[in-house]
């Protein structure tokens, strides 16, 4: 099954969305995965889960799928089952920039998302022009529109940004979860980002394993 979640489920258990900035994953995820397998950092593999300076993501891994068992069983009593699983999420969200010919680009990058589970957010910019904040700012309207209908419970945020700490204070504000999903200081994460969310989920070990058969 492929697209970004959308399933139903009972309203005793974990509702939460992801959203990824893909522009800023790219960038520090090539460099993460070049400095551990000794790539070159301009990072260029044949993979289902990799379009250079486009998409990036966990091989084996589906966009919808969870990362980590989030240990909330005093706010769903369904998680306090044995061995609970968290499950799936409800939508997953998959932002980044293309350029080039946009008619063939933009669909390409598109289907490269969505078979991977995600819904996908693919903004198109003129070869050579310096980054927007296109993606910064699709994200927090997206999220913060979701909270405000009452969406989710928690939400996943994979950024190391620090540009998206107001966002993440209007999200806690309407009292829901927040959780940074990303590599450490040395592969951009800001301290305040990671402060400002109620946890933080270093991804850095899982995304070895798994890439380590792909390189």
């Amino acid at each position: 099954m492929s697209g970004g979640g959308g399933f139903c489920r009972a309203k005793t258990e974990l509702r939460w969305m992801r959203f990824v900035d893909g522009e800023n994953f790219v960038h520090q995820g090539s460099k993460f995965l070049a400095k551990h397998f000794n790539c070159p950092e301009e990072l260029d593999v044949s993979s289902p889960f990799f379009l250079k300076e486009h998409f990036l993501w966990l091989p084996a891994q589906g966009g919808w799928s969870a990362v980590t068992n989030y240990n909330l069983s005093a706010h769903w009593p369904s998680a306090r089952k044995e061995n609970s699983q968290t499950p799936e999420a409800i939508r997953a969200y998959y932002y980044t920039v293309v350029s080039g010919d946009k008619d063939k680009v933009v669909p390409a990058t598109e289907k490269t998302i969505w078979e991977i589970g995600f819904t996908p957010r693919v903004l198109w910019k003129k070869k050579g022009k310096m980054k927007s904040k296109a993606v910064d700012s699709s994200i927090s309207v997206d999220m913060l529109s979701a909270a405000y209908e009452n969406q989710f419970d928690l939400v996943e945020i994979w950024t190391g940004d620090a540009d998206y700490i107001p966002l993440v204070n209007a999200v806690k504000r309407l009292g829901k979860i927040v959780v940074c999903c990303f590599f450490n200081e040395d592969y951009g994460l800001s301290q305040e980002l990671r402060i400002a969310c109620d946890r933080y989920c270093d991804i850095s070990d899982l995304m070895l394993q798994r890439w380590q058969v792909d390189l």
